[in-house]
């Protein structure tokens, strides 16, 4: 009785540990991580544990069908781009001999998931996705299988065809593409690369030992610093690499290609929460890049902003370049900036210089030229009273309301500045009026600098064209361009100091109290480019021509960003915060959800 007990415990044993070798077989990628299954030097990898509900709930919100719809869509369909895209797409069909659009997609969007691009511009990439039961059935590829070259990888066959797009009149440029996947057990693989997939094979059976992404620095370094529970989408980026990629130094719109190569590598995770989408980064420095300084709390600085700001940013120890450049770009000088077109690179001046003119008689030779003063000379006094002691933090404050009656469209904007130690109100006030003075009058007349009481709050006042409102309150200064918004920053500084968790920047944008405004400055804006654009075009007896043809065109600000704005209007805010961890930089972007049954939100 012993002996048969004894047997089938060890048959029992037998079965399990034939079960787990089993199932360790067909999840073998899980307990590793999809990352050590791709093979090395991707750009960047998207990771997610369930893409598919992710993509029917983007293909069932109401944010995607109202943008489908909308202006910016449809110039985004006619744009250069698109072009392109729909040409490498046609080329990837061709090779594959079946459609690639949504359709193809939604078949093949599996729950756990990973997307690794290895070449932006020859779009090169791999797909490794964990299928459903019966959801193979459905992928149109797998059972065009026949029609594909056969290849096989120690115990797993896998397909592979090139070709480039069918019709010489298609538009597409002709050039030879490639499509090879596989499925092994429940993963199905995808790639533009024959070599991608085949190595992913060699990773996933483990067969021989070979490196893997997941085994590179910079990728190891970001994963490393990730949070431990997985976002609802992951994204790893080699900064190091992308940074130097033709594509990023020629179409990065931010125009901060000497910042982000401050990094390395990137780390963010998206999480979708009841009311809002939060996204949390971390950007790891570059070798021999400086760690960034102590920062001070700015966000006791973000509870001063006014409800109805559109838009504001609170810094910590800015220089007294930064915090000049934001008061004169704010408060004093408002005026339209000059646009240089940049992308051109200037003629060249092969001429000879020549000392003097034979035909210049006026000018003596003798004569000491006098000095012509710099563009921002008029800021001198306003810096000296800056440099001495440094500051703290520093907050912009911007907002505009639409107005019914007025063509004109006021925009309200305040600067808080924050040192160590009580102003010197005397020095900063005349500092500011001295400037303020040489920029809007003659020798002084028309502007003063009377001083106001009213309900415990002491203000400066400058008359004049462009009215500027100061008050100075112990060690902070708030200077805006209209007194209401300035006595209600004042009315909420605390009494007593307040501790918070500390943060290098806080910035928001609030799109209800924006997006009214920026309707009607745009709509005011394109009209008035529009009739000049006529204007200039030519006879009158083109003009309802041309009236036709601008009509049909979308206008960019109002109908095409506009139009955008309104595809995403359940949103609310977009809130940013940025802390500094050593060398590390940790950020948080709140995408906040005016209404809360939006369909962007999870469900």
């Amino acid at each position: 009785m012993k002996t048969i007990r004894i047997a089938g415990f060890v048959a029992v044993l037998a079965v399990a540990a034939s079960a787990w070798v089993w199932a360790a077989q067909q999840h073998a990628v899980e307990p590793r991580g999809l990352a050590a299954e791709l093979p090395p030097g991707a750009l960047l990898t998207i990771e997610s544990p369930d893409f598919s509900k992710l993509l029917a709930d983007w293909n069932s919100s109401q944010e995607q069908a109202a943008w489908m719809h909308s202006a910016s869509y449809n110039v985004f369909t006619n744009s250069r781009l698109w072009g392109r895209l729909t040409d490498a797409e046609q080329e990837f069909a061709g090779a594959a001999g079946s459609d690639f659009g949504s359709p193809f997609l939604k078949s093949i969007a599996g729950t756990q998931s990973i997307f690794a691009w290895y070449d932006i511009g020859n779009l090169e990439m791999l797909y490794i996705t964990r299928l459903k039961p019966g959801q193979s059935d459905s992928i149109t590829l797998l059972a065009s299988r026949s029609r594909f070259t056969a290849r096989k990888v120690g115990d797993t066959t896998f397909y592979v065809r090139a070709g480039s797009a069918a019709g010489a009149d298609s538009g597409s440029t002709g050039q030879q593409r490639t499509v090879a996947f596989a499925q092994r057990g429940e993963w199905f693989l995808f790639a533009t690369r024959e070599d991608l997939l085949a190595n992913a094979l060699l990773l996933m059976q483990g067969v021989a030992k070979a490196p893997s992404l997941a085994e590179e620095g910079w990728y190891d370094a970001a994963a490393k610093a990730a949070p431990a529970q997985h976002g609802d989408l992951r994204m790893l980026l080699n900064l190091d690499r992308i940074t130097h990629t033709p594509q990023f130094e020629s179409y990065w719109i931010q125009n901060n290609i000497t910042d982000t190569r401050r990094y390395r590598a990137a780390e963010v995770d998206l999480y979708r929460e009841a009311g809002q989408l939060r996204e949390e980064r971390v950007l790891l420095p570059a070798a021999g890049a400086v760690a960034p300084a102590e920062s001070e709390d700015t966000s006791a600085l973000s509870e001063l902003v006014p409800q109805d700001a559109g838009v504001y940013r609170a810094t910590a120890n800015p220089s007294a370049g930064q915090a000049i450049a934001e008061l004169r770009d704010k408060v004093l000088e408002r005026a339209a900036t000059p646009q240089l077109r940049d992308e051109y690179a200037p003629d060249a001046d092969l001429s000879v210089p020549e000392a003097g003119d034979g035909t210049d008689l006026e000018t003596r030779i003798d004569a000491q030229q006098p000095v012509v003063p710099r563009p921002d000379a008029w800021l001198a006094p306003l810096e000296n009273a800056l440099k001495d002691v440094p500051l703290t933090a520093m907050l912009s404050v911007s907002r505009a309301s639409a107005q019914s009656k007025s063509l004109f469209l006021p925009v309200d904007s305040a600067v808080v500045l924050r040192r160590t130690g009580a102003w010197d109100e005397a020095a900063f006030s005349r500092a500011v009026l001295e400037g303020v003075r040489s920029r809007l009058t003659v020798s002084g007349v028309g502007v003063e600098w009377p001083k106001r009481e009213a309900a415990g709050v002491s203000l400066r006042v400058a008359t004049g064209a462009n009215p500027i409102v100061l008050a100075i309150v112990g060690d902070t200064v708030v200077i805006g361009t209209d007194e209401s918004m300035v006595r209600g920053i004042v009315a909420r500084l605390p009494k007593t100091p307040v501790r918070h968790a500390a943060a290098a920047t806080i910035a928001e944008f609030r799109q209800p109290q924006v997006r009214p405004a920026f309707m009607q400055l745009s709509a005011t804006l394109d009209r008035a480019a529009s009739e000049s654009s006529r204007f200039a075009a030519g006879a009158a007896a083109n003009e309802s021509a041309e009236r036709d043809a601008t009509a049909s065109q979308p206008a960019f600000f109002h109908d095409t960003m506009g139009s955008l704005s309104h595809s995403f209007e359940s949103l609310g805010a977009e809130r940013f915060l940025e802390r500094h961890d050593g060398d590390k930089i940790h950020q948080t972007v709140l995408y906040l959800w005016a209404t809360p049954t939006s369909s962007a939100s999870p469900h």
